[in-house]
């Protein structure tokens, strides 16, 4: 029997609604046991149902999920979980483990940040990550082995992720809280068509991630034809663009950037 696959997906939204489904039906064609948790503490508004991938609104969106994957997927040895509640720096290493393919699909950058840095700390960790705006957004991810990086973490890819603070999530999640669904659609507007282009470029960066990790050797991993992707896309103009993340070009620099993260407090 082949060993089994662990997937934690992080984050249950606009991104992450829409990538559940079609992410379990691609691992179910491997025909390998499969676990897939999904880990989300919120639950579903009205508002969300404008352009995230729910029918009825009070219910945890992780458990929602969950419950919308067909059983038949079920026999093909998948086996799914939901974990209602948010991930923190205190329970990270309760969901997060060694061999772990990560989905994260959270809308701020603390969490973001805490996620990298847990991951760099792990000996053998897929960790992709996506993010959008209203029409733009960006895929990435960090490959480590035991022979070391395969790919640049994301901090060093976007600074802003190193600047953000548990205290401005904290003040995030509380205006939401204070504010009616009309506010929340209004000061944090989100478009159907961007968040499901995050989810389908995850799922493309785990489909040729697939395809190569069978044959990966230190030093030698491409995806997109760099070792560093991040996968930018704009749909207001159509486009869409492979940004190299330059891991051969500044790797001092880059070493440089892991030492002082691994001592930096959150």
């Amino acid at each position: 029997m082949s060993k089994e696959m662990k997937i934690k997906i992080i984050g249950a939204g606009g991104i992450g609604s829409h990538l559940v489904l079609p992410l379990s039906r691609y691992v179910a064609s491997l025909n390998v046991p499969v676990s897939i948790t999904i880990i989300d503490g919120d639950e579903v508004k009205e508002h969300n149902l404008f352009n995230q991938n729910f029918r009825i609104i009070g219910v945890n969106k992780a458990e929602a999920l969950k419950n919308s994957i067909p059983k038949e997927l079920h026999r093909k040895e998948i086996s799914i979980w939901a974990v209602k509640e948010y991930l923190t720096p205190k329970n990270i290493s309760k969901y997060i483990s060694n061999g772990d393919i990560v989905f994260l699909c959270v809308d701020n950058h603390f969490t973001r940040k805490f996620v990298n840095r847990y991951c760099i700390t792990l000996n053998n960790i897929v960790l992709f990550s996506s993010g959008c705006g209203l029409t733009d957004g960006t895929a990435r991810m960090l490959f480590k082995l035991d022979s070391g990086f395969q790919t640049t973490d994301l901090e060093y890819l976007d600074s802003a992720i190193g600047k953000a603070t548990a205290v401005e999530l904290m003040e995030k999640l509380e205006q939401r809280a204070e504010a009616d669904c009309e506010e929340v659609a209004q000061t944090n507007p989100q478009l159907i068509w961007a968040n499901m282009q995050c989810a389908t470029l995850l799922g493309e960066m785990f489909y040729q991630f697939m395809q190569e990790a069978g044959t990966v050797v230190a030093g030698a991993f491409k995806l997109y034809g760099t070792q560093s992707p991040i996968i930018y896309f704009d749909l207001s103009n159509g486009q869409k663009r492979v940004i190299s993340g330059h891991f051969n070009d500044a790797v001092m620099n880059w070493e440089k950037h892991l030492e002082r993260i691994r001592t930096e407090p959150l």
